[in-house]
């Protein structure tokens, strides 16, 4: 589209849209697809009254699901992946290890702390569909409310998000803003560094409580654990199928083919070491795993999984990325955007601006890759013209972009965390200390810097 969208009407479409996704959200309590399908109505309205043609719409529609195939398919594998490993003994092996060896009083800086190391080399979606489902296996075995355990997971998961090198965000965050990647490492290390720490300080004294009173008795812990022995055999070698994931991630075999390795990699040891029958392998990986120990708690554990547990969050996937397309291609996002860059004067206004117009894609155009390029582009002569190095701008939305998309619900990545954690994203979102700490942690740091080049 080749003239302006009219900011009037592109702000009351977003008005509109925030209202029925709120009422449908807060008030009824519907799932996210209902609201999503009528802000795809609401936007495509909005954007024929402002002039332009159905085949626009169409056409940015197409675009923006076509971006979203590659994560579509990743979710079904990890669906399948779970599924097998349950089967195979890879999960409950995490399980029953984690239970011995983690103290229940620092289950979660232990989670955070695991899941960040992991996210080094499995990226946040890798460490929350392997090592952060035993954790909530764990969890629940502890007695630490699920909530609260998944805002743990969540908060390592997304620690490599930005300080690994082999993370898709760090280096599309380095990419749109034209800086060496380990560059911008280095730079988002000096914010992620206190955050971390800050955050893990915090888990370790939430996590306290839980090693008496408040928590599982020993006899409920050791129950789990006998009743996982009893039903698969466990030994170090369960670890094989994601050592073998690792390896693939590491050597940098693409994502779908490192899934359908580890997947298969699992499946073959099920059959051999737990016995189980290639038929039941199949069903694990479209169905998943149902736990049928008669120990409703192990249950509980085991039922996950399988292809067809994702189909839920494809939908909204689709839906969501419909509606950043739409409202995208139509013009009406960079027409909300454009007035706030006008009026920023000093760098810690344009480090705020950036970061919170990234949390604002994330929301409107659910799509992390979306809330990094986007804002990315639009700022970037704003920093070159304040003198701010572009480094910063890749600290503003790798931040703001990839941090808070799994607290966004109808997000792909809030999607993914709720469907393969088993908590509603609103429900973790309080205790995902680490990842909208960062947001606060990046605007400090803006200011702080200022306050060193003006005493220079």
């Amino acid at each position: 589209m080749k003239k302006r969208f009219p900011l009037p009407l592109a702000l009351g479409s977003f008005l509109c849209t925030t209202v029925v996704m709120f009422l449908c959200l807060a008030v009824w309590h519907l799932e996210p697809q209902i609201p999503l399908l009528l802000g795809c109505l609401i936007a495509a309205a909005a954007a024929l009254i402002g002039g332009c043609a159905p085949r626009e719409i169409g056409a940015g529609v197409v675009q923006s699901v076509r971006q979203a195939l590659e994560a579509i398919c990743i979710l079904l594998l990890i669906g399948a992946l779970i599924g097998v490993w349950i089967a195979a003994g890879v999960v409950p092996a995490m399980i029953c290890w984690g239970l011995r060896l983690i103290s229940p009083r620092l289950f979660l800086a232990s989670a955070m702390l695991v899941c960040a190391i992991l996210s080094m080399v499995l990226g946040s979606w890798g460490t929350a569909g392997t090592v952060g489902l035993a954790f909530m296996g764990i969890a629940r075995a502890f007695g630490v409310p699920l909530p609260l355990a998944a805002g743990a997971v969540i908060s390592g998961s997304y620690v490599g998000d930005k300080l690994s090198p082999l993370a898709d965000t760090t280096n599309l965050a380095a990419a749109v803003a034209e800086v060496n990647v380990f560059d911008s490492i280095r730079n988002i290390f000096k914010v992620a560094a206190p955050m971390l720490l800050l955050t893990l300080g915090v888990y370790a004294l939430l996590g306290w409580r839980y090693g008496g009173a408040g928590g599982a008795s020993p006899a409920q812990i050791l129950s789990v654990s006998e009743t996982l022995n009893q039903t698969f055999s466990i030994g170090p070698l369960n670890f094989l199928p994601l050592v073998i994931l690792l390896i693939c991630i590491l050597v940098k075999i693409p994502p779908i083919p490192s899934l359908l390795i580890g997947a298969l990699a699992g499946a073959v040891y099920g059959i051999i070491v737990q016995h189980a029958t290639v038929g039941g392998m199949v069903r694990c990986i479209w169905g998943g795993y149902r736990g049928q120990t008669g120990v409703d708690t192990v249950d509980q554990l085991l039922t996950a999984g399988g292809m067809w547990s994702m189909a839920g969050t494809i939908v909204i996937i689709v839906l969501a990325m419909s509606f950043g397309g739409i409202m995208e291609h139509t013009g009406q996002m960079p027409a909300l955007m454009t007035p706030l860059i006008r009026r920023l004067r000093s760098f810690p206004a344009l480090m705020a601006a950036t970061v919170f117009t990234s949390v604002g894609v994330n929301v409107l155009l659910p799509d992390q890759y979306i809330a990094i390029a986007l804002p990315g582009k639009m700022y970037a002569a704003a920093y070159d013209s304040q003198g701010a190095a572009r480094l910063d701008l890749a600290l503003g939305i790798g931040v703001g972009g990839a941090l808070t998309s799994a607290l966004v619900p109808w997000n792909t990545c809030g999607m993914f965390m709720a469907g393969v954690l088993g908590v509603g994203t609103l429900h973790y979102l309080p205790y995902a200390f680490y990842n909208y700490g960062m947001l606060f942690a990046a605007v400090i740091y803006a200011v702080l810097k200022q306050r060193r080049t003006t005493r220079k």
